[in-house]
């Protein structure tokens, strides 16, 4: 996009802000994920440094889910990734009514799993690190990986919650979200 997505208003609301929202409509804790202390983030919002194993997204989830074990913040971690912008507070919901003690959920839909919009148990911490430690870095086939060790369920998207998947990376994107 050029920018930094967080920052860009939809509806009159930061992507960042909306983001934090929902996460605190769904979560008894939330944390905006990043190498660094956003800029955006409010001061009251609490910041979780990305992972220094992995890049990208896995660092991400690697860096909550370490902030769940070490301070016994939470059994589950959920991600939403700050670029969907259809994602609501009904599934974020949905996704957390899904989660068991020791497994998450993960949602899959006609392109395979969505792992930044997923709830992570804890106990995935340890295989994650391990496969990223060995150069898996690919998010769905770490996904894949933790639903064939039964720490991840998977939910099967329907064709009409497919759009509250909508990812926003292009300006063309943006177009038709605003169309």
């Amino acid at each position: 996009m050029g920018c930094d997505k967080a920052r860009m208003v939809i509806g009159d609301e930061p992507l960042g802000h909306r983001q934090m929202r929902l996460l605190s409509g769904c979560c008894a804790r939330s944390a905006a994920v990043a190498p660094v202390r956003p800029g955006w983030l409010s001061e009251r919002d609490e910041w979780v440094r990305d992972s220094a194993t992995g890049a990208g997204p896995v660092a991400g989830i690697l860096g909550a889910l370490e902030w769940a074990r070490e301070g016994a913040v939470a059994a589950h971690v959920m991600i939403l990734a700050v670029d969907m912008p259809r994602a609501s507070l009904g599934l974020l919901t949905s996704l957390r009514e899904g989660v068991r003690p020791g497994r998450g959920v993960v949602t899959s839909g006609d392109e395979g799993f969505e792992p930044l919009c997923a709830c992570y148990p804890a106990e995935a911490f340890e295989p994650l690190l391990g496969r990223v430690g060995a150069g898996q870095n690919k998010l769905q086939t770490l996904v894949s990986l933790l639903v064939e060790d039964g720490l991840m369920a998977v939910r099967s998207l329907s064709p009409s919650e497919q759009v509250d998947f909508f990812n926003l990376n292009t300006p063309e994107d943006l177009a038709r979200l605003e169309a």
